[in-house]
C-alpha cells in the first residue's frame, strides 16, 4: 500500500515537471499556417473517410449476400453443390 502511494506521488510530480512537452502539438491549438500542413491534414480526413465508407459498404454487401441466401432457402431453390 505505501509502495502504492509513493508510486502515485511520483507519477504526479512528473507530470507536473514534464507538463511542457505533454501540451499538444500547435496544429491542433490552430497555428496551421502551412499549406503543407493544411493538405496533409485535408488528406488525411479523406482517407479516413473512404475507409470507413469502404468498411460500411462490405458490411452492407455481406448482409445483402446473407438476405438473399435466405430468400433462396426459404423459397426451395437452394441447392446443395455435388460432392464427389
Amino acid at each position: 500500500m505505501r509502495y502504492r502511494i509513493i508510486r502515485i506521488i511520483l507519477l504526479l510530480l512528473l507530470a507536473m515537471i514534464v507538463k511542457d512537452v505533454a501540451l499538444t502539438c500547435p496544429v491542433c491549438f490552430g497555428a496551421a499556417e502551412s499549406p503543407r500542413t493544411t493538405e496533409s491534414l485535408n488528406m488525411a480526413v479523406i482517407v479516413l473517410l473512404g475507409v470507413t465508407g469502404g468498411v460500411l459498404t462490405l458490411f452492407a454487401t455481406f448482409f445483402a449476400y446473407l438476405r438473399k441466401r435466405a430468400k433462396m432457402t426459404l423459397n426451395g431453390s437452394f441447392e446443395y453443390p455435388n460432392q464427389n
